[in-house]
């Protein structure tokens, strides 16, 4: 299987610089022959950006032969609502009950962990429940928009100390994930 993986490229306005930068990843999926195109978070820069960006992205995934899979980030949690279309192919995976939000292929079993507000004992939790959804007879890959820690990692240290993580997770993740992520 062929995935392309892109994130965090925060659409604002059409016919601009990012606008043509995911044209261009959109040209580049359908030349390769992808799959699947995986944008992992933060497809929009905001709520009210994919709103007004919402038609016009449809008519870059209209004509697609593959896939697209999308999690929402920080910046565009709340832009996936249930019954927005995006195109015939995209698939949004952006509900807070995570074991929803699984895609499959023959060989391959995606599963979009989107951005959502709460602390890392909690993420990881809810990350170590999703053991329960590995599928042994395919690849699992598991997409996320967040920050992959190491334990020992300290905020202040780079000086944000008062800052909070973008869904901090711990290197606690099974050999039996393929990972994505912004």
């Amino acid at each position: 299987m062929k995935i392309l993986h892109t994130s965090d490229v925060h659409l604002v306005a059409e016919g601009d610089q990012r606008w043509d930068a995911l044209v261009e990843v959109v040209s580049h999926a359908g030349q390769e022959s992808a799959d699947a195109l995986v944008i992992s978070g933060d497809l929009f820069d905001s709520d009210a950006d994919a709103e007004a960006l919402r038609i016009p992205l449809r008519t870059i995934f209209e004509k697609v032969s593959f896939d697209t899979l999308i999690i929402p980030g920080n910046h565009d949690a709340n832009s996936y609502a249930a019954g927005l279309y995006f195109g015939e192919r995209v698939h949004i995976l952006a509900n807070t009950e995570w074991s929803k939000n699984v895609f499959e292929t023959e060989d391959s079993r995606f599963i979009g962990v989107p951005f959502e507000a709460i602390d890392s004992q909690a993420f990881q939790q809810r990350l170590r429940d999703l053991r329960d959804l590995i599928d042994p007879d395919r690849v699992n890959i598991l997409l996320y928009h967040g920050e992959l820690l190491d334990a020992s990692f300290d905020r202040g240290e780079f000086g944000l100390k008062n800052q909070g993580g973008i869904c901090p997770a711990g290197y606690h993740f099974s050999t039996n994930w393929a990972l994505t992520m912004c």
